[in-house]
């Protein structure tokens, strides 16, 4: 398996400037291994919003740093939802009769 130095992998993945750490968790699925919480110090260029940019950088037991591999999504992408899609969503919610304020519950009507 590949690896890389700390300075490697410590630098920001946006702007490449040297990450801060800010914690160290141990890593559940590696026995022994620590994940080192990082930072971007930069934070007018690097930012997501009023987050600050982190990762994590996986240190194993031996001490070396495994090269990130890309792997798959672990969500799949969000159905593409036209504006005119929503409307008729809103649309359909707005005229849709308004009934009792309670909802029947089958686990309550002697159904168990």
């Amino acid at each position: 398996m590949p690896t890389v130095t700390w300075k490697e992998a410590s630098l920001c993945p946006k702007c490449e400037t040297q990450g801060v750490e800010v914690k160290t968790i141990p890593i559940p699925y590696r026995v022994g291994a620590r994940g080192h919480i990082m930072i971007c110090p930069n934070i007018e260029r690097c930012n997501w919003g009023k987050e600050k940019i982190r990762w994590i950088i996986q240190v194993n037991p031996n001490g070396t740093i495994p090269v990130q591999q890309p792997g798959p999504k672990q969500y799949p992408d969000l159905p593409k939802i036209t504006e005119e899609d929503l409307e008729r969503r809103l649309k359909d919610i707005e005229d849709a009769p308004l009934q009792g304020g309670e909802v029947n519950n089958p686990f309550t009507q002697g159904n168990l």
